[in-house]
């Protein structure tokens, strides 16, 4: 046995999961582990049919009531009675043995799970075709089976058997240590699916399958099983697994073969910087497509390899005559996007890291992505590489059609290469699917020999480092359109004869906007700039700290990845790692004319406002989470211009313009009417932000200036907040609804954050009587929304329901308005509500937004519950179509876009992290590293 394994089986012993044997080489077994918790009903989960089910189900009621209860193993006579039926030669999988033997694949050194192992003959015969170098873990929540099968695999000399205590929710098998997991005509048993098909998929290695057994659900065997195959193969789906294929085993079973789902971004992040310089991977494999912008236009980037004279593709597509080097894994944390490549006696490792470390906000606004190549021997043999790295001019236009320049700066100690358009429309166009068409792309690697560097026309580039040669001097025919003859900015790192011993090579994209925002008439610089600096200081300062920021950036992914397993678990951690860019990234960070941060997020394809406030209260939670100070440099913008004369109306405001211009809203009425605003919504959320960013700093120092806006929309709330007049919310592509549920709360919680900041203020007496309010709007919800056992939808409409969203932050900033059997009641209902992928939004249809989904599922109160209701979303991440940046809205049953991608509301899904107040000050109590 490993030490790896052996130290997993001692520490499950240390939790009371009973071991009951590995023969060790000899015959001599491992000492048994103590029964300290033992806690498994004594119901068999094995192969069985219905009259072997019954001989263990005597037992269940006492289980269910009562799991402290140690499992009690069953009469000899039982397990003897138990071997004749389970390893009867009439029994149709006994005399299908070897089909389903052949099923599984199985072969030596393997490690395999048997699961619901009954009286153990398959775990013998699987324990043989293993051999010794592999292992069989007979599961079972029946001790005496697994005494029993402890017992015959000794005298049977099978020294790869281990003997795993199971319970109706896990398997308690050790994380991916197992490549197989069977399951034999237990499946129908599963009394928690859910639960115990998470179990399983932990214990699988990455690459893992599953082969399920089971009953047709119809003749004698309709009553007996729980689920046919169908609901079967849809639950594997929503717990991570796909379909294989799946056949008949005699008239009444079947045989489905599933392989655990790797966790699949629907696209990578590569170069995610703001909703301008935001390049993605829309497929699984780097060289299958061209990167592209998250609009979906695609932003040429290609990379190539040489080894020992003969070229493979890294990234993109042109040149079909070069093949892809073969991807062997990908990994995206928060900060980086990981590719690994092997073939030709090389391993490769190309990284995409943008170091948006969010405690320093001269990190976040610094528009630089590095690239980093790491090569080495995998062979025991030495070869000769070199590496190609070029980009097309789309990074720098709208349309392919407009015209180009490029030029080589002199930067000191890095080659440097110039792309931007010849007309400089700055600030020019405002839109949803537009890309920038100003500015200018800088790609920088540090001066070293056997680096090169050209501007030349694609095929001239790729071809020639495919042949061993770049061109030497740079194509001068300029101006011209991106899509003539494609110029690229192209380099070429010589890197020698290779070895075990890795060789790297890095380069910077970076853009310069000069100007990125127009903020009320004002064009305003990005903040990388507001002391003046320009692109080449930006070059140098980013090259000399490589070294630094990647060590950093690695340190804060290992951190942050760490808190969210242990907070969500992996789906979370996966989920939120693919998030973090993507969350920054639409946003861009500005300097305001007298040098204060401001943060300006863009409506990605819902209809390209900028400044949405009903898109800063979903994204709050990463800036809540990570600084304080993003979270306030996102509502600056709004609360100034809801503060100027322009703004006229009691409640808030819903945006401040079209991306890139902020020069006042365009939603609804505008300015001018009342006509399709949101004065609930937006009212509220302004009055959480505030109360969010004061439990942040502690004291109401920055709101200060702004406590006109917050009494009257405190006002506006107390008139308006409780019964909804018909208006819009934040989900207004579901339209207009009087008397919403959901948005009263918003409305109550709001109002008791206003009764908090009032404390805070030193206004005892106004936040004595906001409180009462509050606490009395809410007695008065439970009355007007109750349907039972859940809460409608809207007040006047029985028999519906919706997600109550709002709830969380009665929850997560203390306020304690609700009781907590509000939560309950609609957590259990919502558990009932459960799609293949997610949890609808409400009852009119099946699509739903995921931000919410995860605000939902925190105001579980128990892990349980949170994972289930998680469970979905994370099924979804990997299964949704069409491939583009995360979307936020989509549909449930089959995890179809429904609209939107790569907005910035999916920093909406730490809300988890704050549920903890040790995380949050944990987190949020980082500062910038000191500065040489």
């Amino acid at each position: 046995m490993s030490n790896q394994l052996w130290r997993s089986l001692s520490f499950l012993g240390t939790l009371g999961v009973l071991w009951l044997g590995l023969c060790a080489p000899g015959g001599a077994p491992f000492p048994r582990r103590a029964e300290a918790l033992a806690a498994a009903p004594v119901e068999s989960a094995s192969c069985g049919t219905k009259s072997a089910a019954d001989d263990g189900r005597a037992k269940t009621a006492e289980s269910k009531t009562d799991q402290s209860k140690p499992a009690r193993p069953a009469p000899k006579s039982g397990v003897e009675s138990a071997v004749k039926q389970f390893e009867s030669k009439t029994r149709d999988v006994v005399q299908r043995q070897d089909e389903i033997l052949a099923a599984c694949e199985l072969r030596p050194g393997m490690n395999v799970a048997d699961v619901g192992a009954g009286t153990g003959f398959f775990t013998r015969l699987m324990a043989r075709r293993v051999g010794p170098m592999g292992k069989v873990f007979a599961v079972d929540v029946n001790r005496a089976y697994l005494e029993h099968i402890t017992a015959t695999c000794r005298q049977q000399k099978l020294d790869n058997v281990l003997a795993v205590l199971g319970t109706q929710e896990t398997t308690n098998l050790p994380r991916q240590s197992v490549d197989l997991v069977f399951v034999c005509d237990t499946y129908h048993h599963f009394e928690h699916p859910a639960q115990s098909l998470a179990s399983i998929f932990e214990a699988l290695r990455p690459g893992g399958r599953v082969v399920l057994v089971d009953f047709y659900k119809r003749g004698n065997m309709a009553s007996h099983v729980r689920a046919d195959k169908d609901q079967a193969v849809a639950e594997f789906a929503a717990a991570g697994f796909n379909l294989r294929d799946v056949r008949d085993v005699g008239a009444r079973q079947y045989l489905a073969r599933f392989e655990k789902r790797a966790f699949r971004p629907p696209a990578v992040p590569l170069v995610v910087h703001d909703p301008y310089f935001s390049i993605w991977s829309f497929t699984d494999e780097l060289a299958a497509d061209w990167p592209r912008h998250w609009t979906g236009t695609p932003h040429g980037l290609s990379s190539m390899i040489r080894v020992d004279g003969r070229t493979y593709r890294l990234m993109g597509q042109e040149l079909h005559n070069v093949p892809a080097m073969h991807q062997a894994g990908l990994e995206v944390t928060p900060l980086r996007s990981i590719y690994d490549f092997e073939e030709a006696g090389v391993h490769v490792r190309l990284t995409f890291a943008s170091p948006l470390l969010p405690e320093d906000l001269e990190l976040v606004g610094r528009p630089v992505t590095y690239l980093t190549w790491e090569v080495w021997s995998n062979d025991g043999r030495t070869h000769e590489v070199s590496l190609y790295y070029d980009n097309s001019a789309e990074l720098v236009v709208n349309q392919a059609a407009q015209a180009v320049c490029w030029s080589r700066p002199v930067v000191p100690g890095l080659l440097v290469l110039r792309m931007g358009s010849a007309e400089q429309p700055v600030l020019q166009k405002k839109g949803d699917d537009l890309r920038i068409d100003w500015g200018y792309l800088y790609v920088a690697a540090p001066q070293a020999s056997g680096t090169a560097a050209v501007v030349a026309d694609h095929l001239s580039a790729r071809k020639g480092f495919a042949g061993g040669k770049l061109p030497e001097a740079d194509d001068r025919a300029m101006p011209r359109p991106a899509n003539r003859d494609w110029p690229v900015a192209s380099f070429r790192f010589d890197l020698g004869p290779v070895d075990e011993k890795p060789a790297s090579r890095w380069l910077m994209l970076a853009y310069d906007d000069v100007y990125a925002i127009g903020y009320l008439g004002t064009r305003l610089r990005p903040y990388w700039r507001r002391k003046g600096a320009d692109a080449a200081e930006l070059l140098q300062t980013a090259a000399r700290q490589y070294g630094e920021l990647m060590a950093r950036a690695a340190a804060f992914d290992r951190q942050l990845v760490a808190d969210l397993v242990r907070v969500g678990g992996r789906g979370y951690a996966d989920l939120c790692s693919l998030a973090y860019r993507q969350a920054l990234g639409g946003h861009k960070l500005v300097a305001s004319a007298d040098g204060r941060p401001m943060l300006f997020p863009k409506e990605n394809f819902s209809n390209g406002c900028i400044g949405t406030v009903d898109v800063i209260y979903p994204a709050a939670p990463i800036f809540a989470l990570f600084n304080n100070e993003l979270l306030k440099a996102s509502i600056t913008p709004v609360l100034d211009y809801a503060a100027s004369p322009r703004w006229k109306f009691p409640f808030a405001p819903h945006d401040l313009g079209t991306y890139p211009l902020a020069n006042g809203q365009v939603y609804g009425g505008g300015e001018k009417s009342e006509k399709n605003q949101m004065p609930v919504e937006e009212s509220g959320n302004l009055l959480i932000l505030a109360a969010l960013i004061a439990k942040g700093d502690g004291n109401i120092d920055y709101l200060k200036p702004y406590w006109p806006l917050l009494e009257r929309w405190a006002e506006y709330l107390k008139a308006k907040g409780l019964d909804p007049e018909n208006q819009l919310c934040t989900d207004d592509f579901a339209g207009h609804l009087a008397h919403n549920a959901n948005l009263s709360v918003k409305a109550i919680v709001a109002l008791g954050c206003y009764s908090r900041l009032c404390e805070l203020a030193g206004k005892a007496d106004q936040a004595a009587s906001y409180r009462r309010l509050a606490e009395d709007f809410a007695r008065q919800w439970e009355k007007l929304a109750d349907d039972g056992d859940h809460y409608r939808l809207a007040f006047d409409r029985p028999g519906t329901w919706s997600q109550k969203y709002n709830l969380v932050w009665d929850k997560v900033l203390g306020l304690r308005l609700f009781e907590r059997r509000v939560v309950a009641k609609e957590v259990a209902f919502y558990k009932r509500q459960l799609q293949p992928f997610g949890l609808p939004l409400d009852n009119r249809e099946n699509y739903t937004k995921t931000d919410w989904e995860v605000w939902t599922a925190t105001l579980a109160d128990s892990r349980e519950d949170f994972d289930t209701l998680m469970r979905p979303v994370y099924a979804f991440v990997s299964a949704t179509q069409p491939r583009v940046p995360l979307t936020d809205w989509y549909f449930t049953r089959d995890a179809r876009l429904r609209g939107f991608r790569a907005r910035p509301v999916i920093g909406g899904v730490f809300i988890k992290m704050l549920e903890d107040p040790t995380t949050w000050k944990r987190w949020s109590a980082r500062r910038p590293a000191p500065r040489p």
